[in-house]
């Protein structure tokens, strides 16, 4: 990419003041209700600066961050106790509040329902996507996880449920420039995700 992709420079935002990939991931979740608890490891003391005194959001650091994404959801999950929530890469930043919101809606409805938590992938077309939406339940086990093991396919392997959204965005991560560049396309198109 050439350049770091959490700080890339992406669309600005409602108020027209530049921000970057990671802030707009951020700002979706937010705007959905969310507290943001914020996993940083390589660089990390760079989001950490950029999020200093940011209501809503707190920036652990993951110092074995070279081991995997899983010991960031772990870091993250001991800093944010034993509370379902949602995960999603720092570089989803066309996900918008809407697919929060649709997530917490199948999560309250099962709950109505009275069906046992399980764990709602965003979908788009039956392909899973993020964010992930993960009951507490699940906490225990995902923290035993040990190093190396890979989070997608446990959680596959529990109960879940495809949450179908009527936008590929939950499938766009930003993987390389080309990746970066449709993406800035179709959130200028879109009017500033």
């Amino acid at each position: 990419m050439g350049s770091w992709k959490p700080l890339l420079p992406w669309l600005p935002g409602g108020d027209g003041s530049p921000r970057s990939v990671v802030e707009a991931t951020v700002d979706a979740a937010l705007a959905s209700g969310c507290r943001v608890v914020l996993v940083g490891g390589y660089r990390g003391e760079e989001l950490a600066a950029l999020f200093a005194g940011r209501s809503g959001v707190e920036v652990v650091q993951n110092p074995g961050w070279e081991r995997g994404m899983l010991g960031s959801i772990q870091r993250g999950m001991e800093a944010l106790g034993p509370f379902p929530f949602f995960t999603i890469p720092a570089d989803m930043p066309l996900v918008g509040p809407a697919v929060y919101a649709r997530l917490f809606e199948a999560f309250v409805s099962g709950k109505a329902q009275g069906l046992p938590p399980r764990t709602l992938f965003a979908s788009y077309r039956g392909e899973a996507g993020h964010p992930v939406f993960i009951p507490a339940s699940l906490a225990p086990r995902i923290l035993a996880l040990p190093p190396g093991e890979r989070l997608r396919p446990f959680l596959l392997g529990e109960e879940h449920l495809f949450v179908e959204c009527p936008d590929e965005a939950v499938l766009v991560d930003l993987d390389d420039g080309a990746a970066y560049e449709a993406a800035l396309a179709k959130g200028s198109l879109r009017g500033r995700p």
